[in-house]
């Protein structure tokens, strides 16, 4: 159920694009009650606010329907965020057209917590649309990950990053060199660096996990490290290391279940000798479980805590 509607007014700066786009759910804390006004706090900036607000400090959530340079306008939304519809809803709610990409899509937006935009949805689906079914299941993570990146109104760089990513037939050097030059819109998202090997029997790609406010390259380990690597023995092997609080985890996803239980084998061994030299290591994962390009392993798991139906659109 939607309530009416509030409208703020910045004390300061405005804020930047993405804490406060339109179809955002916020938390708003109340302050200070003066009649029909009252001082808000929104990710820890303070917001002369009035309309649909309660009679005593309180702390309530919010949709972000509108921003402006001067306005920014919010809806109460009755209900915790933890009931966001699903993304099927959603794909039926934006008049996304029949079928299933609709809210697969959607649900590669939501991971990233991207506002739902239905001119930017229709326009992502269309281009996708000449794709088979199984190259829209890659197509899809890719895409909606772009969306995260400075480069993702460059229609030329979204070209060749799309054909590095996809590692279809006409992908080239330079979609490595644009992905590398990009830069993450989102606080506090990654950085990724993209290297490419080949050696006798294997090639692959190396990618560089970097946590470090967009400083690629620091000296400290990096916060992970993904290997993929093509041979002829083992297929095609992805490799997802990270460091937490100085422990080293690890999920291998190797080409069918025959391999599984030699990977494992050779995991315990690994294990053991890294326990041997010194390093805490936590579990190592293998299974069979397919992946079709790093951005699947970039996105975050967790269901988003937003409500991104309220969008522009």
């Amino acid at each position: 159920m939607q309530i009416a509607g509030i409208v703020l007014r910045p004390e300061g700066a405005p804020d930047g694009p993405v804490l406060l786009a339109p179809g955002r759910t916020v938390a708003v804390e109340v302050l200070q009650i003066n009649g029909g006004r009252a001082m808000v706090k929104i990710a820890g900036r303070v917001f002369q606010a009035a309309g649909d607000l309660p009679a005593a400090a309180d702390i309530f959530q919010a949709v972000v329907e509108e921003t402006g340079p001067d306005v920014i306008k919010l809806r109460r939304t009755d209900g915790p965020p933890e009931q966001t519809p699903t993304p099927e809803t959603l794909a039926r709610q934006l008049g996304l057209p029949p079928g299933p990409d609709g809210s697969k899509l959607v649900g590669e937006l939501l991971k990233w917590q991207l506002p739902l935009d239905r001119r930017l949805v229709l326009l992502l689906l269309a281009g996708g649309k000449d794709l088979t079914p199984e190259e829209r299941t890659a197509y899809w993570p890719v895409r909606a990950w772009l969306e995260t990146l400075d480069i993702h109104t460059d229609p030329s760089g979204l070209r060749t990053a799309l054909d590095y990513l996809l590692g279809n037939d006409r992908a080239t050097p330079q979609g490595q060199e644009v992905l590398n030059q990009a830069r993450p819109l989102f606080p506090g998202q990654e950085m990724v660096s993209f290297f490419t090997f080949r050696g006798a029997g294997m090639h692959g790609e190396l990618y560089i996990i970097d946590e470090r406010g967009g400083k690629k390259q620091a000296p400290d380990f990096p916060a992970g490290l993904v290997l993929r690597v093509q041979s002829r023995v083992l297929g095609e092997t992805w490799v997802h290391l990270l460091q937490n609080d100085g422990v080293l985890t690890a999920r291998v996803s190797v080409a069918g279940e025959r391999l599984v239980h030699p990977v494992r084998e050779a995991a315990r061994a690994l294990r053991a000798k890294l326990a041997a030299l010194g390093y805490r290591v936590g579990e190592i994962r293998v299974d069979c479980r397919p992946v079709r390009s790093i951005c699947e392993l970039l996105r975050p798991d967790a269901e988003p805590s937003y409500r991104p139906l309220n969008a522009t659109v």
